[in-house]
């Protein structure tokens, strides 16, 4: 009898455990619900983290398992944010444009003048090879530094047509310049043809130095110069003007013809416009011409009548200049008057 109940309870042992095979058997093939009670998955900060009990649902082989709630981890607007290492705006061409301008060189020293007339470039790429070089490498530079070379190469033309006394064209590129830059170009072009080439503005020259090469300004390249500048020039704009024309007369050129340029015009100086002849009025008292500027302003009535200080000390200058050529009582009195006129006025504007 014992061995019969051992043997009943082997056979219902078996049949269990046949059971649980086949149930695990249907599960892993996909046939026949299989419930897992899983820990529910974390949520973003918003939604409810409460921890609850979630059913994962197998499904058929290939396809992914999707648990039930998952909606709720998805990103929503609220939880997006800005990225912070976002790339820094790249400058701009007139940004760049005006930086390279400040450093750009300009000459016209003779021999410089004669090499660029003779098709030599001094060293530097022509704008053939220069092109040639861009294409090549293009594919290795960034949009930035592309820009910075085709600036770099029209700086150098540019150079090339100071060099030249190509007026007409430098007064172009100055044009197309933006308007907030282009007073500053002009002001760093004016300060590189007024100072002798290997020295800083304002640098004494020693003497072993003095016989050096300087630039070269004829009056037709003075003239050229100051017409293009497209904007408005102010008071220290003529004095360096007058300061450059004054280096000219001491390397020889004869003043006549500038003085013949000035009493017909210019787009900017001289001629019959009455600030046309107010600038030229200033470029000769900078320049030395003192005994000049007569023709070029008012009369001392007018100027009383108008209020014109500055007019009124141009001619006291002038004729106090004119007493050191040709000692004469006359230009001293024409000189004490006009001085006497000026104290008389209400405000006086030094010249």
């Amino acid at each position: 009898m014992r061995i019969f109940f051992i043997l009943i309870s082997l056979i219902a042992m078996d049949a269990w455990l046949t059971k649980a095979m086949l149930a695990q058997s249907s599960a892993a093939k996909g046939v026949g619900p299989a419930i897992q009670m899983v820990p529910a998955i974390k949520v973003l900060p918003g939604v409810s983290s409460q921890p609850k009990v979630v059913e994962e649902r197998s499904t058929l082989p290939g396809r992914s398992v999707v648990p039930a709630g998952a909606e709720s981890t998805l990103a929503t607007p609220a939880t997006l944010t800005t990225p912070t290492n976002a790339p820094a705006a790249k400058p701009s061409r007139s940004v760049l444009l005006s930086q390279a301008f400040l450093k750009q060189s300009f000459d016209r020293r003779p021999s410089v003048i004669l090499e660029t007339l003779r098709g030599f470039d001094t060293g530097k790429d022509s704008p053939g090879d220069a092109s040639a070089n861009a294409e090549t490498e293009s594919e290795q530079k960034d949009e930035t530094q592309m820009l910075k070379d085709a600036i770099g190469q029209e700086l150098r033309i540019l150079s090339r047509q100071v060099t030249l006394g190509q007026w007409e064209a430098v007064r172009g590129f100055f044009w197309s310049m933006e308007a907030e830059s282009v007073q500053a170009a002009w002001r760093h072009l004016v300060q590189q043809l007024s100072t002798r080439p290997g020295f800083r503005p304002g640098q004494p020259v020693p003497p072993n130095r003095q016989r050096a090469e300087d630039h070269d300004l004829g009056p037709d390249d003075f003239f050229g110069l100051i017409d293009s500048m497209p904007g408005d020039m102010e008071s220290d704009d003529w004095t360096k003007m007058g300061v450059l024309l004054r280096k000219m007369l001491t390397q020889g050129y004869d003043p006549e013809p500038i003085l013949d340029t000035l009493q017909r015009g210019t787009r900017r100086v001289g001629g019959d416009d009455p600030e046309g002849r107010r600038s030229a009025a200033r470029l000769l008292f900078h320049s030395g011409l003192e005994t000049r500027m007569l023709s070029f302003i008012p009369s001392q009535e007018q100027a009383i009548q108008e209020g014109d200080a500055e007019a009124l000390n141009f001619r006291a200058v002038a004729f106090l200049a004119k007493h050191g050529q040709s000692p004469d009582d006359q230009h001293l009195q024409a000189a004490w008057s006009a001085s006497q006129a000026v104290l008389d006025l209400e405000q006086v504007d030094e010249p």
